[in-house]
């Protein structure tokens, strides 16, 4: 896997993976790594393919289509929502990123079995959401290697937060935003989350984000209430090659594996990304107070 790049809108990134597993988040980001600028047309990813991206560990090929069936299943429950007013009328509504996922394999009658070297998936992207993946203006974009080898979903999610801003090295978030963002439980305390979340996080990016630090915001009243988190790290400069290079990813017990011609292919970018607009990072603020007030 060499230099593969996750690279989509900003607006993805408000966008909760509510009860995501690792595997979960593995395949799903692998998947948006290989739908950048290809329009809503229909994408083809054959298991193999599925696999060596996501570095998923060879199980039996039941499992694979478990997961596979289980992350679609969890991207339905993902609630993207705009709103916009045109002639007095305000007009909300809510998206699904995609609106086609067919497993397909074929099957020996004869002796109840399924070609593995066969299956593929088959994923359309929502039109209506075709700016997330293409002609982005503003974006967060890194390496997929980089966060399919973190191990927490914590970690995964705080490191894509995090890439959000790499050329500023600053990121700052409310105590309700971080717990939305991280689907921390409810029931954890402060205590809670500086063990089971936040050590994690400081133990598996520390060594990918330079001088990563965290300090808890206080309130300046009595109790010093924690408010919320700022990260600072090392800013990367834009035009920064902060991917991994030449790293081959080769799974046991797949028949006939061989690395493809796809896996070979480097891609260099190297275009800024950047923060949201305060007019955007202010519908963000709306769109989790009132899926916050929704879950109630």
């Amino acid at each position: 896997m060499a230099n593969e790049i996750v690279k989509y809108g900003n607006e993805l990134n408000m966008v909760v993976f509510r009860k995501f597993t690792a595997n979960e988040m593995n395949l799903f980001f692998s998947i948006i790594s290989r739908m950048r600028e290809k329009g809503s047309k229909t994408i083809t990813f054959m298991w193999n393919e599925l696999r060596y991206l996501s570095k998923y560990k060879p199980t039996s090929t039941k499992r694979f289509i478990d997961d596979l069936n289980s992350t679609y299943s969890k991207m339905l429950q993902l609630n993207y929502e705009s709103s916009y007013v045109s002639n007095n009328k305000l007009t909300v509504s809510r998206f699904i990123l995609f609106t086609g996922f067919d497993i397909v394999v074929n099957v020996d009658n004869h002796v109840n079995e399924i070609d593995t070297e066969s299956g593929y998936v088959e994923i359309a992207l929502n039109p209506k959401l075709e700016h997330i993946l293409n002609d982005l203006e503003s974006w967060t974009r890194y390496s997929l290697e980089e966060f399919i080898d973190l191990k927490s979903t914590y970690s995964k999610t705080m490191f894509r937060l995090l890439k959000q801003y790499r050329t500023t090295g600053k990121y700052i978030i409310k105590m309700e935003d971080f717990k939305e963002l991280l689907d921390v439980p409810k029931s954890y305390r402060l205590d809670n989350i500086d063990a089971r979340v936040l050590k994690p996080i400081s133990d598996e990016l520390s060594s990918i984000l330079k001088n990563l630090r965290i300090e808890k915001n206080k309130s300046k009243k009595r109790g010093n209430k924690v408010l919320g988190y700022t990260f600072t790290f090392t800013p990367e400069g834009k035009n920064a090659d902060d991917f991994k290079h030449g790293t081959k990813y080769s799974v046991k017990g797949i028949k006939k594996e061989t690395l493809p011609d796809w896996a070979k292919k480097n891609i260099n970018e190297s275009e800024e990304n950047k923060m949201l607009s305060d007019e955007d990072q202010e519908k963000f603020n709306k769109r989790l107070e009132k899926f916050r007030n929704s879950t109630k």
